[in-house]
């Protein structure tokens, strides 16, 4: 028993195409032509479909689309405006910026294509750019962060080391703690006498604390001017031993008559108090002082 041929209505409703929506495709309207002109059997009609250029490129939520487009405009248009508002809270979310083109596109994906938030970002992510120093959303938290922890660790990375790891991020395909691990490996690379602490949780900060205190009430500065870029602390932690040359924190004895030679020094109260006291010391020592 053979399948029964399809008159014109027939095989349009029968996919739930119109003649509208298939005279529209060139491709589409020359087999819909072929398959009426021929009496093409359904079991036909449906195997040249899935071999037409359209078929193979297009999902099975976009066909469905497509259809519902022209068979139902009204629809398609408002789960198009839909999806075209979820598209702009997802990227604002990420911090991508999108022109009017890119946005489109991805409002027609989400819309036609059935793509998930996790597509959108994905496509979103290439465009949370970096500019003058600043970037919004998720990808601002995510550089933010990244730029704390470097400045914790001693360690300055590149504008475009920052895009790219934060582009992963907001991708999907990386995550923040992929972006410290850069880090650290910098500081780890910059600091190896230090890589045993490092890897136990600490911080260059937390490493060079010491000096930095001692240098705040020595020298009398506001501690929280200090950093582990200030020359002075950077060279007692690259501090190499005289006798072996092995590298090492400088002993903060030494770190501490290092600071009495700076210049800053004698500018300082705990300076004058100090002469005065040797002087007092001295005077007395001659019976000079009731």
């Amino acid at each position: 028993m053979t399948t029964p041929a399809l008159d014109p209505t027939t095989l349009a409703s029968e996919y739930g195409f119109t003649a509208a929506f298939l005279n529209a495709n060139p491709e589409l309207k020359k087999l819909f032509s072929s398959a009426v002109n021929g009496q093409w059997t359904a079991d036909k009609f449906t195997a040249e479909l899935q071999n037409t250029k359209w078929y193979k490129g297009t999902s099975a939520d976009e066909r469905k689309w497509l259809v519902e487009v022209s068979t139902d405009p009204a629809t398609a248009k408002q789960d198009l405006a839909q999806a075209t508002t979820h598209a702009k809270q997802l990227m604002a979310s990420i911090g991508a910026t999108l022109t009017t083109d890119q946005l489109g596109a991805l409002s027609y994906a989400l819309a036609a294509k059935g793509w998930t938030d996790d597509q959108a970002k994905y496509y979103g992510g290439q465009f949370a750019k970096l500019a003058n120093g600043k970037m919004s959303g998720d990808a601002e938290t995510q550089y933010s962060n990244g730029l704390q922890y470097a400045y914790s660790m001693g360690v300055t990375m590149s504008d475009s080391w920052y895009q790219s790891q934060v582009d992963k991020i907001e991708k999907g395909t990386s995550t923040y703690a992929d972006l410290q691990a850069g880090i650290t490996a910098q500081a780890k690379s910059q600091y190896s006498q230090y890589s045993k602490q490092i890897d136990s949780g600490m911080t260059m900060q937390d490493i060079a604390s010491p000096y930095m205190t001692q240098m705040a009430n020595i020298l009398e500065v506001n501690p929280q001017t200090l950093s582990l870029f200030d020359p002075t602390i950077k060279s007692a932690l690259n501090y190499k031993d005289p006798t072996t040359g092995d590298p090492g924190s400088q002993p903060l004895w030494q770190f501490e008559n290092t600071l009495r030679q700076d210049p800053r020094w004698l500018q300082t109260q705990n300076a004058q108090d100090s002469v005065m006291a040797t002087a007092h010391k001295v005077l007395t020592d001659f019976g000079m002082t009731t």
